[in-house]
């Protein structure tokens, strides 16, 4: 319980800053009324603990937010085609729908290839905690080069995540919708 209370402050202040402002508010109204030092320094020490919840959040990167910042670095890389970074961000142990590692990156490589993609950019990134497994719901818009002239598409993939090697490395991918027909290979 603990652990989820300090994931989520460090995920998002606001309710903690949201209580203290309420308790500034109070203890401004008493210091009003009866103007004892120690509401006074009750207002002066409660803007400082506020300042430390931001400053703790903003310090700390929490799981979630260590998957979605590798998940923007490896669109970056996958788009200047470092190939040999991109293997290092999946598991040996991967295996999902388009094989193991060494198939998985086959086929992106493939896809980029023949798709003529200019840009990926991620556009939402929802990470939750199944046991020891991330899942991330990633949703991309792909700017490629079509038949007809430059096209954008959005896609949405179900991204496994897991912790090995000191570091989060995928285990499986899946397209959260079909792809589109004859589009990508």
């Amino acid at each position: 319980m603990m652990e989820l209370l300090g994931q989520s402050f460090f995920d998002n202040p606001v309710p903690l800053l949201a209580a203290l402002g309420v308790i500034w508010i109070g203890l401004l109204a008493g210091w009003w009324a009866k103007r004892d030092r120690r509401l006074m320094i009750g207002l002066l020490v409660t803007p400082v603990v506020g300042a430390a919840a931001v400053l703790a959040s903003w310090m700390v990167q929490t799981p979630e937010e260590d998957i979605e910042q590798r998940t923007e670095e490896l669109a970056a890389i996958i788009m200047r085609n470092d190939w040999q970074k991109v293997q290092s961000y999946l598991a040996d142990d991967l295996d999902g729908p388009y094989g193991n590692k060494e198939q998985m990156l086959l086929l992106a490589k493939t896809v980029v290839r023949r798709m003529n993609v200019s840009s990926a950019k991620i556009v939402s990134n929802n990470v939750e905690f199944v046991e020891d497994i991330a899942v991330s719901r990633v949703k991309a818009k792909i700017s490629y080069d079509g038949e007809l002239g430059p096209a954008m598409y959005v896609t949405g993939w179900m991204v496994y995540w897991a912790w090995r090697d000191n570091d989060w490395k995928i285990i499986s991918v899946s397209p959260e919708q079909p792809l589109p027909r004859g589009g990508f290979l």
